[in-house]
Order: structure tokens, then C-alpha cells, then sequence
């Protein structure tokens, strides 16, 4: 980071609005109130080589359904990209919606535009996901997250292998495919690979899927597209083409459930504060505060014990005087996710997850942000930020927005939330 970098701490921070694999997310203001999102890398060397891939392309006006950083600069010390704030939610969290033909085939023609104009520029995406597919309160799509960006030929790191495969890397068949994966999940309703099937079993299984979605026009150009990835631009004029109606019709009826979603989302978000210091090295010998924070470390860490202690008190309180499930399973899911927010000795990234009820409600199945959870097991790490659970029981599932807070025990209580089926 340079001298010439601009100095970003003319904004003020609103807290922590998510945490990814590679960095962390910071909601801000300026002096106008403004809100504008400050991506912080963390400090891991991939995460800082993700982050100056994504720093090349700051200010580029590819197309608009690129939402590249405004600019590069500093903020508490630390590198850090500066992104407008747009309201809406991924596509990851509006899968369990299942939205209409309609909006589906328009929010496929709008990522697919996006991946055209960047392999257009010769480079290759390499990490799209419905999770890096955003939908704003407009109605309006855009691609995220270009840390894993790259030329053509590049040799490259793939994203997320339930999407993408080492042997498409760097290619436009890889962003394709993946993208073509996202749009069935999207059909669905859930998840459809793991990152451990291989190349000839995802072929068989994604002809297979596709057979049973039905004969609709996206239908169609999914299929077309899985065996001819290449093909992306012509395809999707093609798909454009047979609209039945209007791109506003959709786009209005689309941001209506974007902004519902969104509404209901918020509800559930806790922003929480960073330090009012970036993290430094102290140097004994020249630092006067060093006695102060050797204080401050104690006296937080006996802090630390003690409401360990107390939490540990109430959970066997709970265990002694459980509400039953029949006078809990009228509780709506907004009012019955109950989370126990207890000091753990993790790392400020990284949280844990607690869920209770198991063996009462016995689920056939877990999913946390799309990824399968051993239901047979009660604790599970998880990163800081917004997360969404979902329960299948029965014939359906139940879907569970929640927060990890840093240095917080998430506790869930299952069997209160969701009535068990006889």
C-alpha cells in the first residue's frame, strides 16, 4: 500500500455487515450519510493476493452489471476496497423462494450479459456462485467478488467446487457450467453438488436433473448450454428473445420479493462494532501503554471466564426446566430463533454454532448456506456475519436466518421452532 492510497477514515464505520472466506465487510458513512461498504482482505497471503486482483479492477466501467470497487485505499491502518451500498439479497438467499419462470429466465440473461462483458476483457470469473449474484431492491442484477479473477490461460484457483471444476478453471466453460449449476439450484430450490463429485458424475446427474425440470424455455437453454458452454452469447439471445413479458413487468414483480426478502433479512442482522484501533505490534521497550493493555488482556480474559461460566450455569438451568414442544410450536420462526451469545476462546473470524432439539426433532437433513450439515451433529464452526440455516423435516424445509457474532457462541434451540412430525 503506497503513500499516494487515499485515506478512507473520513468514513465512519456502522459495524460489520458480513464475513467471507478472504476478507471481511464493514458498513459505513460519510458526512452526508451516504452508506458504502468497505471490503478489509484478511492476512492470509491469498486473501491479499485475491485482494489486489480485485484492486486491478477498481474504477473500470466494464458494464454495469459489474459492481467493481470505486477505488483503493487505507482504512485503521489496513488495506481496503470501497463499494457502493446497494440494498437487496443474493441469489443464495432467495433460492428457497423459488421464483417464478419469469424472473429466473431474466435474472439468467442479466449474470449471463455480466460474464460476457468480463470474458469479453479476456478474463475469466472463477468463483460464480448464487452467492456472488446480487439482486437489488430495484430488481436489478449484479456480479460480485472478482478476488479469484484472472486472463484466460492464467493458471487459476477455482472458487467454490460445488460450482466450478479444476478442469474448467481459467475458462470461459467454467464460469458457464457454474453458472448453469447456480440456475438449476435456483429451479430446485436447493443445493445439487458437493465439492467432491467428479467431473463424469456431474455430467450424468446434471442431464438427469434437467430432464425432470420440464420442457420451459430456460429449461432449454441450461441444457444447451451444460454440453455447449461456449455458446453463452448466442444462447442467451436466443432465451431473450421468447420473453412473454416485458423486462419492466419482471423487474417490478422481481424487486417487490427482493425487498420483502431484504426487509425480513434485516430483522435478523446485528451490526457489530469493529475496534476503534486497528490491530498494531507493540514494542515493549518503547511502548508506555504496554503495562495498560497487559492489564486490559488480564482483566478481559477473567471477563471472558466468567461468562463462560455463567452461560454454562444457565444451559444446565435450561436443561432442567425445558418449555414443552406442544406450547413452542406455535411460535413463528422470527420469534423463535433464539440465540445464546456467550464469550468463546475463538478467533474473532470464526464463531460457533450450537443447535438443540435434535434428538427430539430429528431433521433427515441440515444446510447451512447451501452446504450440507451432519444432522447428528450438535456443534459446527462457522464464520462471523449472516448465515441461513435450513431444517428439512417431513416433506419440507424450514428455513432459519441467524447471526454469528465475533467471539460468540450461537446457540439454536430446534426443538422450539419447528413442531416434530408424527
Amino acid at each position: 500500500m503506497t503513500d499516494e492510497a487515499p485515506q478512507f477514515d473520513r468514513f465512519q464505520s456502522l459495524g460489520l455487515w458480513a464475513t467471507g472466506g478472504m476478507a471481511d465487510l464493514f458498513l459505513v458513512h460519510d458526512s452526508e450519510e451516504r452508506r458504502y461498504l468497505l471490503k478489509v482482505p484478511h492476512e492470509d497471503e491469498s486473501s491479499r493476493r485475491a485482494f489486489e486482483r480485485e484492486a486491478s479492477l477498481c474504477g473500470k466501467a466494464i458494464h454495469p452489471t459489474l459492481l467493481l470497487a470505486l477505488s483503493k485505499g487505507v482504512w485503521q491502518g489496513r488495506p481496503a476496497l470501497l463499494f457502493p451500498f446497494l440494498e437487496g439479497v443474493t441469489l443464495h438467499g432467495l433460492i428457497p423462494g423459488l421464483l417464478p419462470q419469469e424472473s429466473l429466465r431474466s435474472l439468467f440473461a442479466h449474470a449471463a450479459k455480466a460474464l460476457l462483458a468480463l470474458h469479453s476483457r479476456g478474463l475469466a470469473h472463477n468463483d460464480v456462485t448464487p452467492a456472488n449474484l446480487f439482486v437489488s431492491t430495484q430488481g436489478q442484477l449484479f456480479l460480485l467478488d472478482f478476488g479469484l479473477t484472472a486472463p484466460f490461460g492464467e493458471e487459476s484457483q477455482p472458487g467454490n467446487l460445488a460450482y466450478h471444476d479444476c478442469d474448467h478453471a481459467g475458462l470461459v466453460a467454467g464460469d458457464t457450467r457454474a453458472l448453469v449449476i447456480g440456475f438449476v439450484e435456483a429451479f430446485r430450490g436447493s443445493g445439487l453438488f458437493s465439492k467432491a463429485d467428479d467431473a463424469g458424475d456431474r455430467d450424468q446427474r446434471m442431464m438427469n436433473e434437467l430432464d425432470q425440470l420440464g420442457q420451459s424455455p430456460l429449461v432449454h437453454a441450461l441444457r444447451k448450454l451444460w454440453q455447449n458452454p461456449e455458446k453463452l452469447d448466442e444462447i442467451t439471445e436466443s432465451l431473450i428473445s421468447t420473453h412473454k413479458a416485458t423486462e419492466e413487468e419482471i423487474r417490478q414483480a422481481l424487486a417487490q420479493r427482493v425487498q420483502s426478502h431484504y426487509d425480513w433479512e434485516q430483522k435478523s442482522r446485528t451490526l457489530v462494532q469493529p475496534p476503534d484501533e486497528p490491530p498494531a505490534t507493540i514494542n515493549p521497550s518503547s511502548s508506555p501503554r504496554t503495562g495498560w493493555n497487559a492489564s486490559r488482556f488480564v482483566l478481559l480474559a477473567a471477563l471472558a471466564t466468567l461468562g463462560l461460566s455463567l452461560a454454562l450455569w444457565s444451559i444446565l438451568l435450561w436443561q432442567q426446566d425445558e418449555p414443552s414442544l406442544e406450547a413452542e410450536s406455535a411460535r413463528t420462526v422470527t420469534e423463535a430463533i433464539t440465540m445464546q451469545l456467550v464469550p468463546t476462546a475463538k478467533a474473532a473470524s470464526r464463531a460457533r454454532l450450537v443447535l438443540r432439539g435434535l434428538e427430539r426433532l430429528r431433521p433427515s437433513a441440515l444446510e447451512l448456506d447451501g452446504l450440507p450439515l451432519n444432522p447428528d451433529t450438535t456443534q459446527h464452526a462457522l464464520t462471523v456475519g449472516n448465515h441461513i440455516l435450513r431444517v428439512h423435516v417431513g416433506d419440507r424445509w424450514h428455513e432459519l436466518p441467524l447471526f454469528a457474532a465475533p467471539d460468540r457462541l450461537t446457540t439454536v434451540n430446534l426443538s422450539r421452532i419447528l413442531p416434530k412430525d408424527d
